[in-house]
């Protein structure tokens, strides 16, 4: 069986020290492929790079909604710039995290909603992290689903029910 790492941080210091050991380990449990995710501006353009030097890694580009805030007209230039990279499969790891709180509800509801707009604009599909704000997501998502190019759910803490609604 080959597999796909869908979600890693290959950025992050406690893959990125031993990079080559990582691969090696996932070669040795069948994946063949891993897709790196952007949780800010910096780590996407790191994910980018990743992606760029290793032919069995994609990467993402997205602000996760712990670093939440209003997208200035120049970090939005560099999603889409980002999302232009034939590199870069998705836009994410964004949406909406109402256990933790780390940013004002309202802040990661708009910086979600700015985000949804550049995935649209650049036909790619969205990795989302929404934990506890179900109600609010639907509201969001709903009414964009017909626009987007589908999506991985990645951080999930909802029941089966809402679930069944996502798909």
């Amino acid at each position: 069986m080959k597999l796909v790492d869908t979600h890693a941080h290959l950025d992050f210091p406690e893959l990125s020290q031993d990079l080559e050991g990582v691969f090696v380990r996932a070669r040795e449990r069948s994946v063949v492929h891993i897709v790196t995710v952007g949780i800010d501006i910096e780590s996407s353009f790191a994910s980018l790079k990743l992606a760029r030097s290793f032919t069995w890694v994609s990467a993402t580009a997205g602000i996760h909604p712990h670093g939440a805030h209003e997208l200035t007209p120049q970090e939005i230039d560099q999603l889409r710039n980002l999302l232009a990279r034939k590199e870069v499969v998705a836009l994410g790891e964004i949406g909406l995290d109402y256990y933790r709180d780390r940013q004002p509800r309202p802040l990661q509801r708009r910086c979600f909603i700015q985000q949804l707009e550049i995935a649209i604009e650049a036909g790619k599909p969205v990795v989302f992290h929404i934990r506890e704000a179900f109600e609010d997501f639907f509201s969001i998502v709903e009414p964009l689903a017909p626009k987007l190019a589908g999506g991985v759910v990645h951080c999930f803490s909802g029941d089966w029910e809402i679930a069944k609604k996502m798909s």
